[in-house]
């Protein structure tokens, strides 16, 4: 009973690692690109600094564009097909979430550029979806 209870612990002690880890990181991504994109373009730190409403535009096309974790993993739990490729249940795939953030076909022409003015900029991916959110996103918001 004991040797269980501490097996319990080392998993929730490793989990809670895992967050304090990943959201340090992530978080000092997002804050380097957020000013890296605004000082690559004076106009837009410009733009920023006159008008500070736009700093969540900012933050939003900043995970649009330069997603500080590009890829996640998942473990396969159905036989399916991805792009007509078995996939079987067990088997570990990367999604590219980067990539699905820089789809001509959701974001335009302009996927690759970086735009203050971007509509719908927050439907990104960097953060995952669904039940693969990350718990840490608002805290990144508000960090950024």
């Amino acid at each position: 009973m004991a040797e269980h209870l501490l097996d319990q612990a080392n998993v929730a002690a490793g989990h809670l690692l895992q967050l304090l880890v990943a959201g340090a990181d992530t978080t000092t991504s997002l804050i380097g690109n957020v000013l890296y994109r605004l000082l690559e373009e004076p106009s837009r730190w410009d733009r920023v600094v006159a008008d500070p409403s736009l700093a969540g535009a900012a933050i939003e096309e900043s995970l649009r564009r330069d997603s500080p974790l590009p890829y996640t993993l998942r473990t396969v739990v159905t036989d399916t097909k991805l792009a007509g490729c078995p996939v079987r249940p067990k088997d570990r795939i990367v999604l590219s979430l980067q990539s699905a953030n820089w789809d001509e076909s959701a974001w335009g022409d302009s996927a690759l550029e970086y735009n203050l003015d971007r509509a719908g900029a927050a439907a990104h991916l960097a953060f995952g979806s669904g039940i693969h959110t990350c718990l840490g996103a608002p805290i990144a918001r508000i960090d950024g």
